[in-house]
């Protein structure tokens, strides 16, 4: 004998079971440390710039959460990142009522400012280098970077001034030359 539950009830049960499975943090592979040379050599640009506008939306096929944050870069330290505004994709974010979570990810805010690694993509719309590895927010005239989690790094936050990150940035590209 099988028993139907009637279909309100059955409905909220899927419901109950959605919404504890939408609720996710995606694991990763542990990060290796990668030095500011590293990222240098690994990326498509390097440049110093503020948050300006967050926005989270889905994929195209909405099947993923993403943020876009509008950069405004101030200087490109490589030269390869426009001026103006640029656009900058990370996956994760809160919406609809889910959020989705990525191990290693930075999290921005309008406001911030800092130096940022990152490779471009289609349309003009670039993505980090390294994860949260790839971003230094400035913090009391200094540049910062979260290395929690990071294996192999030598400390769990590093802290450069700006005229040294310029300088090792660009000395890491001479020698790539």
């Amino acid at each position: 004998m099988t028993t139907h539950l009637p279909r309100a009830l059955r409905a909220a049960a899927i419901a109950a079971v959605l919404g504890l499975t939408l609720v996710t943090t995606a694991s990763a592979a542990p990060q290796l440390y990668l030095s500011v040379e590293d990222l240098a050599k690994r990326s498509d640009g390097c440049a110093l710039a503020r948050v300006v506008d967050a926005r989270v939306h889905w994929n195209e096929a909405h099947t993923l959460i993403v943020t876009t944050y509008t950069l405004s870069v101030e200087e490109s330290l490589t030269g390869d990142v426009p001026a103006g505004p640029v656009l900058l994709h990370r996956l994760g974010g809160e919406l609809d009522g889910m959020a989705l979570s990525y191990q290693g990810m930075p999290e921005l805010s309008v406001g911030d400012r800092g130096v940022v690694f990152v490779h471009e993509r289609t349309g003009g719309v670039y993505i980090l280098s390294g994860l949260r590895q790839g971003v230094l927010l400035e913090r009391e005239g200094l540049f910062s970077r979260d290395l929690r989690g990071v294996v192999s790094a030598p400390a769990t936050r590093e802290d450069l001034p700006l005229h040294e990150l310029r300088t090792r940035v660009r000395a890491a590209l001479e020698v790539e030359r």
